[in-house]
């Protein structure tokens, strides 16, 4: 198995935790790419919904904790991307999430187990 179908794996077993839990897809994978559609400036995993809030979910596949914990799993410029996303999601495919309270979890499936960090980080730095 390569490394991307390694991490696609693990996504899915994010994706299906969080349907278990009640959330409802709003799109996996979102992309957003440049106005010529050469160029990813940046990309969601998951964003859900569930109890009037948009979840945006990072999602991290780790064989184990040896490495460490969450540190550094998620830099500045990882969050400036995904914060960047976000807006370009809501602006152009998302009008009907705008009003929603917005959410950030880091997702991480060690092995085949997923361990949810709710409120992983915030976007207040990007909005300056």
């Amino acid at each position: 198995m390569s490394f991307r179908e390694y991490g696609d794996e693990g996504e899915l077993l994010a994706l299906n935790y969080y349907k278990e839990n009640g959330y409802t897809l709003v799109v996996q994978n979102y992309e957003y790419r440049r106005d010529t559609g050469r160029g990813r400036l940046g990309e969601i995993d998951l964003l859900m919904t569930k109890n009037n809030i948009l979840y945006l979910i990072e999602c991290k596949r780790r064989k184990s904790l040896s490495g460490g914990f969450v540190e550094g799993l998620i830099p500045d410029s990882k969050l400036k991307h995904l914060y960047s996303s976000l807006q370009h999601f809501l602006l152009t495919e998302g009008k009907t999430y705008k009003s929603l309270l917005v959410q950030f979890d880091l997702a991480i499936v060690i092995g085949d187990k997923v361990q949810v960090i709710p409120n992983a980080a915030t976007f207040e730095k990007f909005l300056r």
